[in-house]
This record gives C-alpha cells, sequence and structure tokens, in this order.
C-alpha cells in the first residue's frame, strides 16, 4: 500500500475523491479533524459557543469565567460542521514551496495540485484571490514550470491526453477563470503568471501550445478515441493564448505564433462532435482577438454573415486634407494624428493657435483613411471631439487674442457658439493632493464688480444663483506667453476640519482646500478650488511655475464655459481611444462591414448564447396564466398563441419574438405604442432564462437619467429584483437602496482587500507628506537657507565663499546675520563693473564671487534659484507621479467590491455617460445582454462604447422618426447643407434601420403599431404623415370631451410676429412671441378654472428656451409650476436659475389644480398629459 500524507484529503471530506486507495492525501477522519481549527464554531447545547483558546492552548485565562463553552465534545462536533472551502486551501497551499522548503518535484502530484486550485478558485472570492497569488508566487511558479518543461511529444500519446486533461487544461481554466481575469486586485499575479509561461522571446509558450495544437489535431483524426477538441478545452486553450499575447506586446513579431494560430483556426472551423458549430463562439471570439493582435490576413466568418460582395476602397474621392502625417502639408499642430489615440481630449497650445482646419471624415466609408471598425471608430472620435471640445477651442482663441490685444474685453462669442465668462488678475495660490481628484490648487481672481460691493452673504447668495464655477464645471487658465491648463471645478466635500484662519500661508496639510477657499469671502478676490483634466507632467510643472513667485509673470485669465460638464464627453472619448486598440467590437460584420453590401435586407443570426443544444426561451412571464410557452430561437414559433395567452397585443407579440431570435435586435416604436412595455416583458423573459444560458446581469441603458429612473422603476413594479443602479443623478426615490454606492456597502472585502487597502492608504499618507514637504520647499526655494544648502551640495567653491569658516588670511569668520550674506554679496558687486561685458553663466560657475559685477552676481543668483526650483520640480513630479499610481491601485481595488456586487445583480442601470465612466469595470463583468431604450435618441458614439465586448445579445428599442440626438454645432448635423457629410446627429439605429449610403447594410426591425395614447382625432397628425400603418387601441376611443374647450385639436393662426432673437439668450437659435406666451396664460388659467385637472395634466410646450424662460416668468406669478430637470439644466447652460416657490428638486407645494409642467418639446418626450398647448413662437413673414 502507497504511503499517504498526514496532510487530509479534502475532496475526501465533500465525498468526491476519485483516486481511492492510490490518493497521496489522507482518507482518515481523525486527519480530517486534526487539520481543522474550527472556523465554524458549534453552538452548545446550554447556547454557548466553543472557545477557541480553550481548543487551541487546552487553556483558557477566564477559566470558569469564560463566556464560551471548555466541552471538548462540542469542538469536535465543530470540526464536522467547519468552512471545506478553508479547509481545502490549507491543505493545498502546503504543497506551494517557500523559500525555507526543501525543493522536490511534484511529478504526478502535479495532477491533484491543479485539479484542486481549479476546484479553489470556482468557490470563495477571498480564496481564488489567495489561490492566483500562491501560482503567481516563486513556488507556484516552479510547479508551473515543472508543469511546462513536460516533452509532452516524446510522451506516449495516451500519456500526452492524460497530461492535457488532468493538469494542463485545469491549470488553463484556473487563469482564464473569468473572474481571475476580471478582477482588478489579481491584475499584477495574473501578468506574472502570464509572463513566466510567455518565457524568453516567448519560447516556453511557443513550445507547449505546439505540443497542444499538434495533440488536438491528431485526436481529431483519430476517430477511436474520444476527441479533445470540445468547447471547454479549445475555449480554455485560446483564452491563455489571447492572454499571454495581449500581456506580451513582442509576441505580434514572433512569426512561430502563427502556425499555432492557424491550426487553431482550422479546427474551429470544422464542425464539432460536440455540439453545432456555435458551440465554439467563445473560441472563435478568443481567436478572432489573436488574429487581429498578430495581423494575420485570414480572419474567421461570424455567423455566417460573409458575402461575396467586392471589398471597400478606402481611397479619397474628394479633395479632403487628411490627418497629422498623410497631409500633404505636413501636420497641422501637435495634436493632429491620423492615430486618435495619440489624440489628446483637450486642445493644445499649438492646436489652439492653428489656423488650418481641422480633418473631420466624412460617413461614406470610402472616404475615410481607415477601413471597417477602425474607420468607424476613428470617425466618431474626431466628430464627437469637433462637437464638443471644438467650440471651446474656438472660444479660448479668441480669448489668446484678447490678451495680446489692447481694450475693451468681450466675454460673448456669438460668432462662435460659446459663451464665456473670462476672470482677471489669477494668482495660483496653493496646492494640496485629494484622495478623489488628486492634485487640486486653488486659484484666485478679482471678484466681478457687480459683487465687490455686496456683503458676504449677498456675495454667496450672487454666485449659487449665477451658478458660476459649480462642481465639474470646465475651466481653463492662460497666459499671455501662450500656455494653456485645462480644468475642472472640484466639487465641495464635507468635513470636519475647522476653517483656516491665515490665508496668506499655503497650506500644506490634509484639510481640504474647498474648505479654505471660497467665492465669496473676500470682497476683493475669490476663489476657486480646481483639479486637472489631464494630470501630466507638463501641466504639473506649469501650475508651479504659476506658483512661484518670480517666475513666469506674465499676465493670466481664468475662463469659464458655462454650461460645459466634462464628465459629459471626455469619458466617451476616451473610452473610443481605448476601442480602437483592440477593435473588439459586437455585431461588427454589421455595424462597420469591411465589405460592401446590397440595399436588401439582411437575415439576423439568433444571440450566440442559444446555441446551446437544447436551448428554449420560456415565455410564461409574458403569459396570463404563468404556464409555460417554449420558444426556440432557430425553430418557427406560433406568434398566435402569445398573443392570445399574454396582454401584448399583435405588434408587440411580434417584436418579441423577433428581439429574442437576432442577436441584434432593432425595435421601432411610435408614441404610445408600449416600447417600455414591451422592453419590461422581454427582460422578464431574458432573466428566465438567465441560469439556463448563463448570461450574466443585463444591462439596461438609456441617455438620460430621467428615463432610466422610469424604466428601472417600471422593473421594480413588475417584481424583478437585484436590481443595480450605477450612476449618483437619480431622483427616483423607489431606487435610492438600489444605488451600487448603497448595495456595495453590503459586501464584505477578502483578507487580501483589506490588507492591500491598509497598504496602499499607508503608502498615499507617505506620498501626501512627502509632496506637501516638496511643496513647501519650492515656496522656499529663493530663501538664504535653501541656496546655501544648495551650493554646499552642487557648488562648495562657492559655498565656502560666501558661508566659509576662515578668510585669505586664515582668520576664523564670524557671521552674525548669516541672513544677510547673499544680500550682501549681490549689494557689493552692485559697485563692481567690467569694461568687457558680463560673461557667460559657464564661466562665472567657475569664478570668484568678490570679483563679479553686478549684472554677473543677478544672473549666477538666478541661476542657483532655478537649479534649486527645476531639482525640487522633478522631485515633485516624481512624487506626485507615484502618488497617481498608488491612487489608481486603491480605485481598482474598490471597484473589485462593485465588480463582485454587479455580478449578482439581474439587471444593472446605467446612462451611457456613466457607462462610458466606469467601462473598465464593465468590461470586467461578462454581461452578455444590453437592452438600449430610446435608441433613436442616443448617439452613435454611444451605443458603440455600451457594446461591451462581452455582449451577445443586443436590443435596441427606439424611433428614428422622432427626436434626433442633441448636438452643440449644427454645421455637423444633416439639416444643415454643410453638415449633411457629416450627419452626427444620425444615431446608429436610424443608420441601420435607414442608411442614407447603397453600400451599407439595412438591417430588419420590428415596429410597433397600436398606440393607446392619444385620441384617434389627435393620432391623425403622425399617422398621415409619419406612420401610415399605426392603429389605435379601443380604449382611445372612450376618451371624454375636454372641459373648457369645443374641440380636442385646435390651431390658432394669428398674425403676431415672434419677437425675435432674446438679448439676453447666448446662442443664436433663442426666438420668442410676447403675444403667444399672453394667450397661453390666459388660455391656461380659463383650463384650470374649470376644476377638473390634477397635477401635470396641463403641459405648456415650446420648441425655443427663450419661450421657454418668458412663459416661467409669466406663469410663475399664478402659478406653481414644474419644470422638467432636462430643461432645468439647459437653463443653467444659459445662466438661469429657477425662482418659483419649488424645492431643488421641483415639486408642487401648491394645490394641484395650480401645477403646471412647462417644458421644450424636445424635452418633453416620453411624458404625458392629458392637455397640451405648444407656442410654436415663429411668426414671420
Amino acid at each position: 500500500m502507497s504511503s499517504r500524507s498526514v496532510n487530509p484529503c479534502f475532496k475526501f471530506a465533500k465525498g468526491k475523491c476519485t483516486f481511492g486507495a492510490k490518493c497521496h492525501y489522507s482518507h482518515s477522519k481523525e486527519d480530517q479533524r486534526k487539520t481543522h481549527k474550527g472556523t465554524k464554531r458549534a453552538q452548545h447545547p446550554s447556547g454557548q459557543r466553543p472557545c477557541t483558546s480553550f481548543a487551541t492552548t487546552g487553556g483558557c485565562r477566564y477559566g470558569d469565567k469564560c463566556r464560551f463553552s471548555h466541552d471538548l465534545t462540542v469542538q469536535n462536533d465543530a470540526t464536522d460542521i467547519e468552512n471545506v472551502s478553508q479547509a481545502a486551501f490549507r491543505t493545498w497551499r502546503y504543497l506551494v514551496p517557500t523559500k525555507t522548503s526543501v525543493t522536490t518535484h511534484l511529478g504526478f502530484e502535479l495532477t491533484q495540485f491543479f485539479q484542486q486550485a481549479l476546484d479553489l478558485i470556482n468557490g470563495d472570492p477571498g480564496i481564488r484571490q489567495e489561490v492566483i497569488g500562491k501560482l503567481a508566487s516563486e513556488g507556484g511558479l516552479q510547479w508551473v514550470h515543472e508543469l511546462t518543461s513536460q516533452d509532452m511529444k516524446s510522451l506516449p500519446e495516451l500519456r500526452q491526453r492524460e497530461v492535457f486533461s488532468t493538469q494542463i487544461l485545469p491549470f488553463f481554466c484556473s487563469i482564464s477563470h473569468p473572474s481571475v481575469l476580471a478582477s482588478a486586485v489579481l491584475e499584477q499575479s495574473v501578468g506574472t503568471i502570464f509572463n513566466f509561461l510567455f518565457g524568453v522571446h516567448g519560447q516556453r509558450a511557443i513550445k507547449l501550445f505546439d505540443a497542444i495544437v499538434n495533440l488536438l489535431s491528431s485526436s481529431m483524426l483519430d476517430h477511436g478515441s474520444p476527441s479533445l477538441v470540445g468547447e471547454r478545452q479549445m475555449t480554455a486553450v485560446t483564452a491563455v493564448l489571447s492572454k499571454i499575447i495581449h500581456v506580451n506586446g513582442t509576441a505580434q513579431v514572433i512569426e512561430r505564433f502563427h502556425p499555432i494560430v492557424e491550426a487553431l483556426s482550422h479546427m474551429l472551423e470544422k464542425p464539432s462532435a460536440s455540439g453545432p458549430d456555435m458551440s465554439m463562439y467563445q473560441a472563435k471570439k478568443h481567436l478572432r482577438r489573436i488574429q487581429l493582435r498578430l495581423s494575420i490576413g485570414r480572419t474567421m466568418p461570424h455567423s455566417q454573415l460573409a458575402t461575396n460582395a467586392d471589398l471597400f476602397q478606402p481611397t479619397f474621392t474628394v479633395d479632403r486634407d487628411p490627418p497629422g502625417t498623410l497631409s500633404i502639408q505636413g501636420r497641422r499642430h501637435d495634436n493632429d494624428s491620423q492615430e486618435i489615440c495619440e489624440i489628446r481630449i483637450m486642445p493644445t497650445s499649438q492646436e489652439l493657435q492653428s489656423s488650418r482646419m481641422e480633418y473631420l471624415p466624412p460617413n461614406d466609408p470610402g472616404q475615410l483613411h481607415l477601413p471597417g471598425l477602425h474607420g468607424l471608430l476613428d470617425r466618431q472620435f474626431r466628430l464627437v471631439r469637433e462637437d464638443t471640445v471644438g467650440q471651446l477651442r474656438d472660444a479660448v482663441r479668441h480669448e489668446f487674442e484678447q490678451l495680446h490685444a489692447e481694450g475693451p474685453v468681450t466675454q460673448l462669442l456669438k460668432q462662435h457658439r460659446a459663451r464665456v465668462y473670462t476672470y482677471y488678475g489669477v494668482a495660483v495660490t496653493d496646492f494640496a493632493v485629494d484622495r478623489w481628484k488628486g492634485l487640486e490648487f486653488a486659484v484666485g481672481f478679482e471678484q466681478p464688480a457687480i459683487v465687490r460691493n455686496l456683503s458676504a452673504k449677498e456675495r454667496r447668495e450672487w454666485w449659487e444663483v449665477s451658478r458660476r464655477l459649480e462642481g465639474d464645471s470646465l475651466v481653463c487658465l492662460l497666459d499671455s506667453e501662450s500656455s494653456v491648463v485645462f480644468c475642472s471645478v472640484s466639487q465641495q466635500r464635507e468635513s470636519r476640519a475647522p476653517v483656516r484662519k491665515d490665508k496668506d500661508k499655503p497650506l500644506q496639510s490634509k484639510l481640504p482646500l474647498s474648505e479654505s477657499w471660497n467665492l465669496y469671502e473676500n470682497s476683493a478676490r475669490a476663489h476657486v478650488v480646481l483639479h486637472l483634466v489631464r494630470p501630466d507632467p507638463s501641466n504639473v510643472s506649469q501650475l508651479f511655475d504659476w506658483y512661484l513667485p518670480g517666475f513666469r509673470t506674465g499676465k493670466k485669465v481664468l475662463v469659464e464655459f458655462p454650461g460645459v460638464l466634462l464628465p459629459s464627453f471626455q469619458p466617451t472619448l476616451l473610452a473610443l481611444q481605448e476601442m480602437i486598440k483592440t477593435a473588439d467590437l459586437p455585431f461588427a460584420e454589421l455595424i462597420a462591414p469591411t465589405m460592401a453590401s446590397s440595399s436588401n435586407l439582411i437575415e439576423l443570426p439568433a444571440p450566440a448564447y442559444t446555441a446551446k443544444a437544447g436551448f428554449r426561451f420560456d415565455l410564461r412571464s409574458a403569459m396570463r396564466s404563468g404556464e409555460s410557452l417554449y420558444m426556440s430561437p432557430r425553430e418557427p414559433f406560433d406568434k398566435l398563441a402569445l398573443q392570445q395567452g399574454s396582454s401584448l397585443d399583435e405588434s408587440q407579440a411580434g417584436a418579441l419574438v423577433d428581439a429574442l431570435s437576432r442577436g441584434l435586435a432593432l425595435i421601432q416604436g411610435p408614441p404610445g405604442t408600449g416600447k417600455s412595455y414591451t422592453g419590461v416583458a422581454l427582460i422578464k423573459v431574458l432573466l428566465d432564462s438567465a441560469a439556463e444560458a448563463d448570461l450574466g446581469p443585463i444591462v439596461c441603458v438609456c441617455y438620460t437619467n430621467h428615463a432610466l429612473d422610469q424604466l428601472l422603476e417600471h422593473l421594480v413594479d413588475h417584481q424583478i429584483t437585484k436590481i443595480v443602479r450605477i450612476g449618483s443623478q437619480s431622483k427616483s426615490e423607489k431606487l435610492q437602496s438600489l444605488n451600487l454606492r448603497v448595495v456595495v456597502q453590503q459586501m464584505e472585502p477578502t483578507k487580501m482587500e483589506k490588507r492591500r487597502r491598509w497598504e496602499l492608504n499607508n503608502s498615499l499618507n507617505d506620498e501626501e507628506e512627502e509632496i506637501g514637504g516638496l511643496v513647501a520647499r519650492l515656496t522656499d526655494a529663493a530663501s538664504w537657507t535653501t541656496i546655501k544648502e544648495h551650493l554646499r551640495v552642487r557648488w562648495p567653491q562657492h559655498h565656502n565663499q560666501l558661508f566659509g569658516g576662515e578668510d585669505e588670511d586664515g582668520f576664523e569668520i564670524v557671521h552674525h546675520h548669516p541672513e544677510r550674506i547673499i544680500a550682501d554679496w549681490l549689494r557689493r558687486c552692485s559697485k563692481h563693473s567690467t569694461l568687457q561685458g558680463p560673461r557667460p553663466l559657464s564661466q562665472l560657475r567657475y569664478s570668484r564671487l568678490k570679483y563679479m559685477s553686478a549684472s554677473e552676481s543677478r544672473t549666477l543668483h538666478q541661476s542657483w534659484i532655478s537649479e534649486v526650483k527645476n531639482g525640487l520640480q522633478r522631485n515633485l513630479l516624481i512624487a506626485y507621479s507615484s502618488y497617481e499610481i498608488t491612487k489608481k491601485s486603491l480605485n481598482q481595488l474598490r471597484n473589485e467590491l462593485s465588480l463582485r456586487c454587479l455580478q449578482q445583480a439581474n439587471v444593472i442601470g446605467v446612462t451611457t455617460t456613466g457607462l462610458a465612466k466606469n467601462i473598465d469595470l464593465l468590461r470586467r463583468l461578462q454581461a452578455k445582454v444590453l437592452v438600449c431604450e430610446e435608441a433613436g435618441e442616443v448617439l452613435e458614439a454611444h451605443i458603440l462604447t455600451a457594446l461591451l465586448p462581452s455582449i451577445e445579445h443586443a436590443i435596441l428599442i427606439g424611433d428614428h422618426l422622432q427626436l434626433r440626438p442633441k448636438i452643440q454645432n449644427y454645421d455637423l448635423s444633416q439639416e444643415s447643407l454643410r453638415g449633411a457629410k457629416y450627419s452626427l446627429d444620425t444615431s446608429l439605429f436610424e443608420r441601420l434601420v435607414e442608411p442614407k449610403l447603397t453600400n451599407v447594410n439595412r438591417l430588419p426591425f420590428s415596429t410597433l403599431s397600436v398606440q393607446r395614447r392619444m385620441h384617434p382625432s389627435i393620432a391623425a397628425l403622425v399617422k398621415d404623415t409619419l406612420y401610415p400603418k399605426l392603429t389605435d387601441h379601443p380604449s382611445v376611443q372612450t376618451y371624454p370631451v375636454v372641459p373648457g374647450v369645443s374641440k380636442r385639436l385646435f390651431w390658432l393662426d394669428h398674425s403676431e410676429p415672434e419677437t425675435g432673437l432674446d438679448p439676453q439668450q447666448m446662442t443664436a437659435t433663442s426666438y420668442t412671441n410676447d403675444f403667444e406666451v399672453e394667450m397661453t396664460a390666459a388660455l391656461v388659467s380659463h383650463l384650470v378654472r374649470q376644476g377638473v385637472y390634477k397635477v401635470n395634466d396641463i403641459a405648456v410646450l415650446t420648441p425655443y428656451l427663450g419661450q421657454l424662460r418668458k412663459f416661467k416668468k409669466r406663469l410663475a406669478d399664478s402659478f406653481e409650476i414644474v419644470i422638467n430637470d432636462l430643461d432645468l439644466e439647459e437653463l443653467g447652460k444659459e445662466g438661469e436659475e429657477f425662482h418659483g416657490k419649488s424645492s431643488p428638486t421641483p415639486v408642487s407645494k401648491t394645490t394641484l389644480l395650480q401645477t403646471l409642467k412647462v417644458a421644450t418639446v424636445d424635452n418633453f418626450q416620453g411624458n404625458e398629459a392629458a392637455v397640451v398647448v405648444i407656442s410654436l413662437v415663429r411668426s414671420n413673414d
């Protein structure tokens, strides 16, 4: 009988050991008990828990007074219910060599080692982290080396199969486990393992995968043995190879990887014995990523979508100046590149001063400088950046001109479509580091003249009402030397620290700057706390140049862009830059085809996850009876049975079935047809199949917070549980407890995470102290003590001449006032002169000080200060860079808890902007289903970023015949003659269902056709113009008459002209009509007096913000009005403040009869009212 280890077999403890008598570990129950330490305590019959101290040491200092049980029988019982995973891990880790252990070989024990590792990784998250950490340690890598060093090709084929199945495959499954690859905490350990697998110049990986590929190929030809080319095996092999090549960039130039990839490609293209072709979907995804990184020309077909059409020819058919070095004239400036990854989001100084037009790619793929997906991402990035940053660039360029010009400065830039506020007398006054924002700094400037004579309370009210320099507002600092730094206003956070009284001394403590500097306290100077948009060394260095006295004393101004919030566009642009690096976008062949297509509809394949043999959707959640009704996406289905057994109408039932049958599903919903109702029904069906299809959480995306709140509230009302909302802008009380920030507090960090958090916080404390000390020394760079120390280290000869202990005759020099030595030397030198002119600095550094002229001494003294400043700045930049790295690691650690929380959710709700901000977190989630509502109103760039690489099923619900996405630059819209060739406001939804170009795919879509909102007489407006197939539900025929008016639909024709452009409105598109304001006020007053209308039953709409402003002022005199959140935001951008009786969140405080809705037409989208009064404003000849 083979000798067994005293270490217990944890598989035997669970009744799963398959080695029997050959097992190297003990199957003795006594050994099981010896190993267990009672991590889970049993309960004594008397109610006492067992005493851990008495159980482990045999004694307890409390004796008979101990409130825990000393009964050893209870201790033995406790071991039987101990946490098996903890005991199993302790047993497994004994196999990992340490520095003090004797190095041996595991041999056949490699099988148990890697299989047990996989079992542990499939369990508790904390243990998973510990296992990967052990595998990445020196001892763990020793066993990985033993595994990969086996000469597989020299082994008999049967032994090769055994090694692959019992050692290599468990190891590959362990290190490619989705939770392992998704973990930010394990990123370093995972990188260590994959770097080790790569080996020197990739030799270890090439040898290992060459043997694996040969074995897999031979197993496919050997019909007498089971094939090893199954879904699990191929997914693990391709996942590991993909990660190895991703981690090691040099793999792209190693030709020996290409035959391995080619062999894997041939295997995956052949039918598999384990199931249909789509069962290898994940393996094919990994292989496509490998091929992309290795630049292999032949790519795999995706879901039978390949066509025989000709390839696009990516040539310029018009006279267009291409980007970057592709231009005949060369680069426009230092921020012009043919690669969007090299373009900074915010404009550079050279870009601001460039007179050449920026390169803007058109919507025709044949005219782009990049083909396919790369061209699409490049185009979206450049157009979105031009729409957002372009207007700022033009405005700042104007400010640069004003800095160098004489005369008054204009604050309103109508010709550039951007409104700015400019503040003068700017000075950087303070610095600090913040755990969330990083480097923060206080900037002082002259108070606007309008508030200088007000009291502190009145100044505070003025700043709050004007909504200037609010949190996250975008600003930039300019100087007359053409330097520019873009910043954001820091949000003020609550702090218990006392406010600093002495404003003259720089702050070097941990007190938040927002507690020390504000806009209103000083009547002459206002202060605002900022943080950098891009905290790179050049910007940090520029700030310190402005901060130090005596350096860069040119005129500086602070420019604010009211209403422009950096988080609204920067995350999307950054996400597009990351996406183009990997070009890993689901449905890329449909969204950005590299081949021309006919105008015929393309047959869309079913979602990839439905390829599992026997998979069916259970539609019971849509049935009134709750009985199961199964639907297979690849088989015919009776839609009539669904319609008759559910509350869905014919078009809704058809849309639901089509959406479940198509990987990329498009649903058009005209007004009132139940888009949200159909979306909720879809989500309920998908959740019923989530476990079988391993869908993970369903990601629900909306453009606005208001729309997202509505969708999630619908889900809550339908008893859908485990919903998590990402983002802090929700106004729904029902969803407050479902916010990620609240839910994540219930998650317990693992031991590794706690330990790592403690280490990182300590590092941040040390680095903050170091940065504070460097800032203090930098502030004191010109003091005599600092210069003295610098001379002692760098220029000892000059130090001795100034501060030496003896004179030339050997007498000791006594310095009664050492602080005056440098000043006295400069004063004495002012009496000297030279007939030959001042000597160069290189000569002065080695000359005697007493014989220098005044100009020479000043030059040398200034060089000493510059050397001190430059050295301290260099050290400060290094320290801050280290601080940023540590802070990023701490943020990743926080995200680890959020990730585990999201992985347990059924539904995740997030706005498109929120998704882009959290894209690193959501990419680790491995979600397979995306549902986007109001997709017709969302910019294509936002949808592209929402298509996470793991998505296999995307459902876009919207209406391309209603509102288009909002953009800032009219010259980029399809309604503009100049902008039609760009059409940035064309959504992806519209482009796919109604492509404007003939060589672009047209996808099938479902249309909801029964409206339940409008009376037929009103619905006729849209049926006759936009929706000829739209029908009325019988319920709308029974609407009561409208009290106070004789007709349901009435057009008032008048000849009163519009007032014209609102002189207070900063854009060129806001019109007003005073006659319509008074007419509307009178009509609303008449309707309210009928006494039958409830809260929000009456809505007043207008297309223009200028008219909305006048309505607000006019109706506020008589009614408590409700203004749409989106319009409040728009008015806020214009510097308006709502002065009604409402609270910060506008709610009615008066009777219901006195409550109105007032909104622009665009922002009323998706809302309803019993009576709608619309003021169209425009009336001219």
